[in-house]
């Protein structure tokens, strides 16, 4: 399955090509002109255009995560997606590709990803740790 892929200005701007390579479609924060946008901003575009957010910042859209998943996903009936690329260090880009690969590589054989999320976490002996959670629409505020 092909998606289309939108990168935060909080990642470096390789990962669209790291995404086309793979056989997918990416835009990122620069390219789209959004740059300092506050995340409720970017969500026109990331649903009108079916874009997977790919960030490291992700708590605004996914809440506490997939223990507690909630954040401005949770307020929409639908969304496309939403990859995390989490460490306990800052990431570096090799490491950011790498986390993504391993993304790509668990997000191919899913059906679809709509209102899911994907988190890839880089532990301190560099296992990569990867959940997958639906984030679904919450009539409750959050």
């Amino acid at each position: 399955m092909s998606f289309r892929f939108f990168i935060d200005e909080c990642l470096s701007p390789h990962l669209v090509v790291t995404a086309i390579n793979a056989g997918h479609e990416a835009t990122c924060a620069r390219d789209c002109g959004l740059l300092g946008m506050p995340d409720w901003r970017l969500l026109p575009k990331l649903l009108t255009d079916g874009y997977v957010l790919v960030t490291r910042n992700a708590r605004d859209f996914r809440g506490h995560g997939f223990q507690n998943p909630g954040g401005l996903y949770a307020k929409l009936d639908i969304h496309p997606g939403l990859i995390c690329l989490n460490s306990y260090r800052q990431l570096g880009i090799a490491d950011e590709e790498r986390l993504f690969l391993c993304a790509l590589d668990h997000l191919a054989p899913l059906p679809d990803f709509i209102n899911r999320a994907l988190e890839v976490t880089q532990c301190e002996g560099g296992d990569l740790v990867v959940d997958v959670y639906e984030i679904a629409f919450s009539p409750i505020p959050l």
